[in-house]
């Protein structure tokens, strides 16, 4: 994640970051996984914009078909970004 607000060594008090992933059915929209929106805050680092963050669906989690990968991450004065990428599992 990148959060400009970071490049200040003394962020904004009431800054919270938060980042959630979903896996969707291509084909139907359903969802097959949410990991639910999670924050970052221990993952940051002071005078750093960029916030390095892992996440991963659990094994056994999806089955032979076509997905979309959605990543969003927000902030708490607003600002939020939506990412996807397609995913196939053979």
């Amino acid at each position: 994640m990148y959060e400009p607000l970071l490049l200040n060594p003394i962020p904004p008090p009431a800054l919270t970051v938060a980042i959630q992933l979903r896996v969707l059915d291509r084909k139907t929209g359903e969802a097959k996984f949410d990991s639910g929106l999670g924050s970052v805050a221990d993952m940051v680092k002071p005078g750093n914009p960029v916030i390095p963050v892992g996440l991963q669906v659990p094994p056994g989690t999806l089955v032979a078909g076509s997905y979309r990968l959605e990543l969003s991450g927000q902030d708490s004065f607003g600002r939020s970004i939506k990412r996807s990428a397609d995913l196939d599992v053979e």
